[in-house]
């Protein structure tokens, strides 16, 4: 897994607001609430290795992957 890219499925829109930010997924119609940080990570490393975000965030690495599961 830790060689594998990531990317939100075609369905799942990120929206970035001003204290808090959601990912929709129009699917399942649910809406997953995050801190933007984690929005802002997604955007950087789109289509990178998820090795890559763990090295570049080692100091928060447990709370990565709570977000990435």
């Amino acid at each position: 897994m830790i060689n594998n890219k990531y990317a939100l499925f075609e369905n799942c829109i990120p929206v970035k607001g001003a204290k808090r930010s959601v990912i929709i997924d129009f699917q399942r119609k649910h809406i997953h609430f995050l801190p933007n940080a984690i929005i802002d990570v997604l955007e950087e490393y789109a289509n990178k290795r998820l090795l890559d975000l763990f090295d570049d965030f080692k100091e928060s690495k447990k709370t990565l992957k709570q977000y990435i599961t």
